[in-house]
């Protein structure tokens, strides 16, 4: 929808046009539902907004009949209160069907069902009158397609993050950048398209929709007032910059870590999105939270000389290890659908346990002697020491090994049982991973022995196969 800076007339982004003339569903529909048995309120939010471009542009007439007959056929879905309704719905889509009628379009439905859909609107903005000011101005702004004259521009911009965006979303940006121009908001918007191409990602490179969602519940319940602290807290990050300032930084080695691996999983996470077609950038943050709180309890056990039990020890190690998380963003380019209900889903847990034990435990087994003379933990040298005696380092080696074995063997049935809700594609993922950890260990720990793996590597790519063309049992036969 932003002009281009020589016409009014023409898109400041014809490519983005193009894509939307190029990738209509066959039902006329925009988007990519994950659950593609029905309709969702997101599918037809953004199937209205491919129209209105296509008609703004003047572009795509069969296009846009299309769009108009797939929303007119699903337009009850609109006012259905037990389909999901997307953060801001409420107010975007009247608004741009408020829109859409302005520039001309008609929707095959009756008026009555319009005027109802319009209601909604004044609905959502009747319930925001009693909020606080900073709660309803800071939701107003971050859905600015559905409240553009409702808003102070110059306002809004105070929003607007150090990379050029307004809450990291290329929509709000957007909407913003068609009322007021802005260099740095323009910027971001040729950033995402130059990075991803001609359909960009819900958000980049992360964004505060899922505490601007529950702060949108918590006021709807009516019990807001009994978070105030947490909201003002959430309402404060809104005005500051995601990346931390250059003083926030306990040292220039932390700095390096965490700006690597903010980068690394921001990257990867808004690459994800876009495949994926949602924003998935939550949960990795969330897992590397977790590992790396595991990682300060083995530091806090080390430095306190605190030997704990070896389920302790397991419970938080295989956390720490953090081999899930290498897996995580591969899983989003399998070519599956890949939803939280899969990664929240037992049967997924118990093949991240499983995989997660398997590489702790090889791990240890072949780290136990040089990490016991640096006093760090390890299962081995722990399943020993609380043995009482009983177990030398050999014998608990063997145990360990055992258990190695075990979890090997219920990851594999994992893998191949057929009633599964994680994709077969998911579940293999695992299983090389765990043979890949069984070769990195084979014979010591491939961490601390790079010259052995780059000569495995080296002799996988480059020196050619030694075939054997003969049975070596049968030369020394007498002919």
């Amino acid at each position: 929808m932003v002009p281009s800076s020589t016409s009014l007339q023409a898109p400041y982004f014809p490519q983005c046009v193009e894509w939307i003339m190029q990738n209509q569903q066959d039902n006329g529909s925009w988007g990519i539902n994950e659950f593609a048995s029905s309709v969702s309120k997101d599918i037809l939010l953004s199937t209205l907004a491919c129209v209105i471009a296509l008609k703004k542009w003047n572009v795509g007439l069969e296009q846009i009949w299309r769009g108009l007959h797939f929303i007119g056929r699903n337009m009850p879905i609109v006012m259905d209160e037990q389909i999901t309704t997307p953060n801001g719905f409420n107010l975007t889509f009247p608004s741009m069907i408020r829109l859409a009628i302005q520039i001309g379009l008609e929707f095959p439905v009756r008026q009555a069902d319009v005027d109802e859909i319009l209601r909604l609107r004044e609905m959502e903005l009747k319930r925001l009158e009693g909020e606080k000011y900073s709660a309803r101005e800071t939701y107003l702004s971050y859905v600015a397609d559905g409240s553009v004259n409702l808003l102070d521009w110059n306002e809004v911009m105070k929003f607007q993050r150090k990379n050029g965006s307004l809450f990291n979303s290329p929509s709000t940006t957007a909407a913003a950048l068609v009322q007021k121009y802005d260099d740095n908001a323009l910027q971001y918007l040729q950033f995402l398209l130059n990075t991803f191409g001609s359909a960009v990602p819900l958000t980049y490179p992360r964004n505060i929709y899922y505490q601007l969602s529950m702060l949108d519940t918590l006021q709807k319940l009516g019990i807001s007032h009994r978070f105030s602290s947490e909201i003002n807290g959430i309402l404060d990050r809104t005005y500051r910059w995601d990346e931390p300032r250059e003083d926030a930084f306990h040292s220039e080695q932390v700095k390096i870590l965490y700006t690597a691996l903010y980068s690394t999983v921001n990257h990867l996470g808004a690459k994800a999105s876009a495949v994926q077609n949602r924003d998935v950038t939550q949960l990795p943050v969330e897992m590397w939270q977790k590992g790396m709180r595991c990682m300060m309890t083995e530091s806090e056990w080390q430095r306190a000389k605190y030997a704990p039990t070896v389920e302790e020890y397991m419970a938080n190690s295989t956390v720490s290890i953090v081999v899930d998380l290498m897996l995580l963003p591969a899983k989003y380019f399998l070519g599956e659908m890949i939803s939280d209900y899969m990664v929240k889903h037992e049967e997924y847990n118990e093949l991240r346990r499983l995989m997660s034990t398997i590489c702790r435990l090889l791990n240890d087994t072949r780290t136990v002697e040089r990490e016991s003379a640096a006093g760090k933990l390890n299962s081995v040298a722990l399943l020993a020491l609380h043995s009482g005696g009983f177990l030398s380092i050999e014998e608990a080696q063997k145990v360990v090994n055992k258990s190695i074995a075990e979890c090997r063997r219920e990851l594999l049935q994992l893998v191949l049982r057929e009633d599964s809700v994680v994709p077969r594609s998911c579940k293999e993922l695992f299983w090389k991973h765990c043979k890949t950890a069984f070769w990195f260990y084979f014979q010591a720990d491939g961490l601390t022995s790079p010259k052995e793996m780059v000569a495995e590597v080296n002799a996988l790519f480059n020196e050619p196969l030694k075939l054997q063309t003969s049975n070596p049992s049968l030369s020394d036969q007498p002919k």
